[in-house]
């Protein structure tokens, strides 16, 4: 369903899909690739070697690792059960609308939608750090990706995410660390610096990519308006960390992680370039759907004084 754009036309398609336990099982299945190649900390006994992080990845450090994931998932289903939410492990045949988006997102990236990018799920670990996904660009570029799907109209958890990462990771300057990572192409493991950018949406358009998952047309997703809000969002944030590393020009503590986001915004210029981004951000519908995102709106008021 497509308007004269060649947009897919904005009709939120699959509402309460979700709703429905056999499709969370049909989707999961659908998406099982993602869920394979995501990192196995128990896989990690031994890397690093000869390194000064070796002793994090001897294989009392790993089940120290592995015992922490189970209590906070134990803790924060404990928690969500007494707010008389249930939550389902995806053992169970269940997951998170969150997670359902970002492993839908992975998948479509590593089959094209981003042309020059691979994406790995990351470990619940780093999951659980705040990291969803890491993005690897072709010339050994990474980015990180914080996926933050708000389910009601409220944008506090997309500010709070926006807050916390302004403040570490640009005006500290700490880029976060992913403990457990494979490259997809060289699989070499270990830990990984890596900028970290957040991205918002809403439980519509997991609706709608669910919708098209279980009916077949997940290639539609790619000329999706949420894949170009997607870049929007990123773009967004790196102009305005390194407005900020250029006002601090005269700290050298600040100089690495400019060249850091100076090469990622790179990537991203490229990638505009190859799904015609310009042409589809200032089309009639994507204006449309972006003046009602609340993920674009929290953002960009979040960025306005920065």
């Amino acid at each position: 369903m497509e308007n004269l754009n060649g947009m897919p036309s904005i009709k939120y398609l699959g509402e309460g899909i979700l709703n429905s336990f056999e499709k969370q099982i049909a989707l999961a299945r659908k998406l099982e690739d993602v869920y394979k190649n995501r990192p196995d900390p128990k896989n990690f006994i031994g890397a690093m070697a000869g390194t000064k992080h070796e002793n994090s990845y001897t294989a009392e450090a790993i089940q120290k690792e592995i015992e922490y994931v189970e209590k906070t998932k134990a803790k924060i289903e404990e928690s969500n059960k007494k707010r008389g939410q249930e939550v389902l492990s995806l053992l169970e045949s269940g997951f998170s609308l969150g997670e359902m988006m970002q492993a839908m997102i992975i998948d479509r990236i590593n089959k094209g939608m981003f042309p020059g990018f691979k994406a790995v799920m990351t470990s619940e670990r780093d999951d659980l750090h705040g990291m969803d996904a890491i993005l690897k660009a072709k010339g050994s570029g990474y980015l990180g990706a914080s996926f933050d799907f708000t389910i009601s109209g409220n944008s506090t958890e997309i500010l709070d995410k926006l807050e916390k990462n302004w403040s570490y990771g640009i005006e500290k300057h700490e880029i976060p660390t992913v403990k457990f990572f494979e490259d997809p192409d060289t699989h070499k493991k270990g830990s990984l610096l890596v900028p970290k950018f957040i991205i918002g949406g809403s439980k519509k358009e997991i609706e709608f990519f669910t919708y098209k998952y279980l009916n077949g047309e997940a290639d539609d997703l790619d000329s999706h308006p949420f894949v170009y809000l997607m870049i929007k969002q990123i773009d967004m944030q790196l102009d305005a960390a390194i407005k900020f590393f250029v006002g601090n020009k005269d700290d050298s503590s600040f100089d690495f992680i400019h060249k850091e986001y100076l090469k990622i915004k790179s990537f991203i210029n490229r990638l505009k370039e190859d799904v015609d981004y310009k042409t589809q951000v200032n089309s009639q519908e994507f204006l449309k759907y972006k003046s009602e995102s609340i993920a674009y709106k929290t953002m960009k008021k979040f960025f306005l004084d920065k």
